[in-house]
């Protein structure tokens, strides 16, 4: 056999070759891809698509050294088999090839660019063995009119499959006339790569799998300043560029599957070039570059960007012309306003309030609105100016939101409500995410000086009502009220307020535990450390010894179309705990309707409620983790040694007690567990009485054998209604 580069033959100098040093996925797209049978798994003896050279592949004569092939499914990289150029000898006389195997025609674009690549492994005890792809150009009349070549740059070893690739195959640098190709797979001895000492002859088997030709093409991302924030480039709207965008494989921008990204030029375009036709997605950074000495990145959230345009934009490449993304972004004010008594929204139900019950303030935004108002407005100082499905934020769209995902508690807002809205924004648009700090005290203008120094706006609660504080204007501060847009200053409400709550922008956690109930009921919680938050039912003292949790009443709102109108000592009692640890809380109510909410780190509710007419317990399984099930048990009383017990027959009763709060009629009885043993009743209940009340108590049976009596017992059921119960030994 001749040394290649003594071929008479046209041809082309060899493309850069990538050798990917780790374990690389299949063929990128297998939709596209045009070898046939590409991972040899179609064939009878052998694979369909493919055949063993036995003359000569585009003008290199066949190999007279000793090598076989195979076709195994010994090893693999996908599918089941793979083959293999095996026992090859190969003498050192200079870079000998001893091409083996060899593609049918494969039909091609001439004005096309590719990509060719494939997977390969060695074997132990190679010595100088390394795979060689051929690429040999033909016309339509099957005359060949040229070849190219390229090898690994290392010998392959036994460890991993690894990939060797063609970089841009662009037709045009082939000869002329070319519209179909053959791909020739071989073993090629490199000397340089013997070990010292040994027989300088090259010997040993490649295996090869997953050949791919795929065509490529160019993503553009093309960035624009969305001024009428439409989603679309309108005349006069200036391209942006120097920002920051990122390219992942497969929908959806995983960022595990991110390939690379690139910067927009003067025209706004971030060009992707020579990707593999195939499904993608992409995504800005939200990162730009600033040139000013010294060049630095800047953090665009901070300076009050956002997307008009879903933030992850999914895209397939299928064309020669490639494919484009457009993404809009607008540079939001300083601080925006909203009244709750504009005409678009004033009107409209606020909460449930005309299917339940009217508040204070009536059943209108205009009269209830303030706290939404302002926590509209504060979501769109931070640019959260979208709801999820792409609408304007404001009071009408924000109230429909908590209506849909248990925002409200007996009429009151509840404010981590606000943040979990956030990160559902953020999920769709980028949009900055934002949680809920807490409650802070009255006139504690220390902190609110720092938060505005901070750019934190504060809503701050004046008498049966809630504004924002914006920025301090000494002596004074500036501020949105949502109900009397000409108060422009803290000195109109004589530069006090009641309380605070307080936000600022995250990327982490929003967990929480969000308790509600209508004064005068009050409410004490205790975690499994002993400590407590809330008003302690036997002494009446305020704590918050659980760390960052708060106590207040959520005030009555004042009907803002009659400012004289205030609501006294009414509201909803809350019971607020931020970013809790996960385990077991004994929650304590005095009476009344109860609302609990638990939040996970991303904001995700789930919500129990309970009716109560008598001081009550509760127990509360919590974790912050997305996915975790929140569980609260109504706290029942059992009995263990009812009166009239059968002695005789081998089964252990058990007595569940109704009390003011709970009444045994309503269980439902295939829900009854008895732990530890996880064991079920055996018979049908029987209501008793035990003569001290007019309540029936419910008595259930369980084999007495199953029941381990050195052990807390402890039973649990569910009602009709849904509601979990509890007693323990």
């Amino acid at each position: 056999m001749k040394s290649r580069v003594s071929i008479k033959i046209f041809t082309v100098s060899v493309i850069t070759t990538i050798l990917l040093l780790l374990k690389i996925s299949p063929v990128f797209a297998l939709n596209y891809n045009l070898v046939p049978n590409s991972s040899f798994e179609e064939g009878e003896t052998f694979p369909t698509g493919w055949n063993i050279v036995t003359s000569d592949f585009c003008n290199i004569p066949a190999s007279n050294y000793q090598s076989s092939v195979e076709w195994s499914s010994s090893r693999s990289s996908t599918g089941s088999k793979s083959v293999g150029i095996t026992n090859v000898y190969l003498p050192n006389q200079g870079d000998y090839t001893s091409v083996k195997i060899a593609s049918e025609f494969i039909l091609i674009n001439p004005i096309q660019i590719y990509n060719l690549s494939a997977l390969i492994q060695g074997t132990t005890g190679n010595k100088g063995i390394k795979p060689e792809i051929d690429v040999c150009f033909y016309d339509k009349d099957g005359n060949k009119t040229g070849i190219n070549s390229v090898t690994s740059q290392y010998p392959p070893d036994d460890k991993t499959w690894y990939g060797i690739s063609f970089g841009g195959l662009k037709l045009s640098y082939f000869p002329p006339n070319t519209t179909k190709i053959k791909v020739g797979l071989s073993a090629n001895c490199s000397y340089q790569f013997l070990p010292p000492g040994a027989a300088q002859d090259c010997s040993g088997s490649i295996w090869l799998d997953d050949i791919s030709l795929l065509p490529l093409g160019n993503i553009t991302m093309h960035k624009f300043e969305d001024l009428n924030k439409n989603g679309l480039q309108d005349i006069n709207e200036p391209n942006l560029q120097y920002w920051e965008m990122s390219v992942y494989k497969e929908a959806n921008c995983d960022s595990s599957k991110e390939i690379g990204g690139a910067s927009t030029d003067a025209s706004g375009n971030a060009i992707f070039k020579n990707t593999p036709f195939g499904d993608y997605s992409v995504k800005e950074t939200f990162y730009y570059e600033d040139f000013n000495p010294p060049p630095h990145l800047v953090d665009a959230t901070k300076e009050g960007w956002y997307t008009t345009t879903p933030l992850c934009q999914n895209v397939t490449l299928d064309s020669t012309s490639g494919a484009t993304v457009n993404i809009g972004n607008f540079h939001g004010p300083s601080f925006p306003y909203l009244s709750q008594l504009d005409p678009a929204w004033k009107d409209l139900t606020y909460d449930h309030a005309s299917t339940s019950n009217p508040f204070f303030c009536g059943t209108t935004i205009g009269g209830c609105g303030c706290a939404i108002t302002s926590a509209a407005m504060l979501l769109n100082y931070y640019g959260v100016s979208r709801t999820p499905s792409g609408n304007p934020t404001n009071p009408q769209t924000l109230n429909d939101w908590l209506n849909q995902n248990q925002g409200y508690a007996f009429g009151a807002l509840k404010w981590n409500s606000v943040a979990a809205y956030s990160v559902r924004v953020n999920e769709n648009f980028g949009t900055q995410k934002i949680r809920f700090v807490g409650v802070g005290s009255g006139n504690d203008f220390d902190t609110l000086n720092t938060d505005l120094a901070n750019s934190k706006p504060e809503i701050l609660e004046e008498p049966g009502h809630f504004i924002v504080a914006n920025a301090k204007q000494d002596p004074t501060y500036q501020i949105a009220d949502p109900a009397y847009e000409n108060k422009k200053t803290l000195a109109t409400y004589s530069n006090n307020f009641l309380s605070s709550r307080r936000y600022e922008k995250t990327n982490t956690d929003l967990s929480s535990i969000y308790i509600s109930s209508p004064t005068p009921n009050d409410l004490f919680i205790t975690d499994s450390l002993g400590r407590s938050t809330g008003k302690n039912p036997e002494t009446g003292e305020i704590l918050t010894q659980i760390p960052n949790s708060y106590y207040f009443v959520e005030p009555s709102f004042t009907n803002q179309t009659d400012p004289n109108s205030q609501v006294p000592n009414t509201g909803v009692t809350t019971l607020v705990i931020i970013n809790p640890e996960e385990g077991s809380f004994t929650l304590d109510s005095k009476s009344g309707p109860i609302d609990v909410s638990a939040y996970d780190t991303l904001g995700n509710i789930q919500v129990k409620n309970f009716e109560t007419v008598a001081p009550d317990t509760f127990e509360l399984n919590y974790s912050p983790n997305t996915g975790s099930t929140f569980k609260v048990f109504q706290k029942v009383s059992i009995d263990l040694k009812p009166q009239n017990i059968n002695k005789g027959n081998g089964v252990f009763p058990i007595v569940i007690k109704s009390d003011d709060n709970f009444n045994v009629q309503d269980i439902d009885f295939q829900s009854i567990q008895l732990s530890p043993s996880g064991i079920s009743p055996i018979k049908f209940p029987l209501l008793v009485s035990n003569g001290k009340d007019n309540k029936k108590d419910l008595q259930i049976f369980f084999l007495a054998s199953q029941i381990s009596r050195n052990n807390n017992l402890c039973l649990t059921g569910t009602t009709i209604s849904g509601i979990q119960f509890k007693g323990c030994t």
